[in-house]
């Protein structure tokens, strides 16, 4: 498995260090070493709306798509909903 070291900071101020898997499943087993490594991904159709990939995982965005081990940091907007708080429901 190839793993990335990842350091997580929550909205509360916690923070968590931990390890992200970053290739897809079964990509081990390729007989193409930079699939197996996690240095490129291929994507194999299986209809018209079923892609599973190979390789390196990617993140993909309406805007873009992000190699796994090109990220350096993620960022979430936390939008709270405040009237659910106020009346615990």
């Amino acid at each position: 498995m190839v793993w990335l070291p990842a350091h997580f900071t929550w909205t509360n101020g916690g923070e968590y260090y931990g390890v992200i898997p970053t290739r897809y499943p079964g990509s081990y087993q390729s007989e193409d070493a930079l699939l197996a490594l996690s240095r490129k991904t291929v994507w194999d159709g299986y209809d018209e709306e079923l892609f599973l990939g190979r390789g390196q995982k990617i993140l993909t965005t309406d805007t873009a798509d992000y190699s796994l081990l090109d990220v350096r940091s993620i960022h979430f907007n936390v939008v709270s909903d405040t009237a659910q708080e106020t009346t615990g429901g």
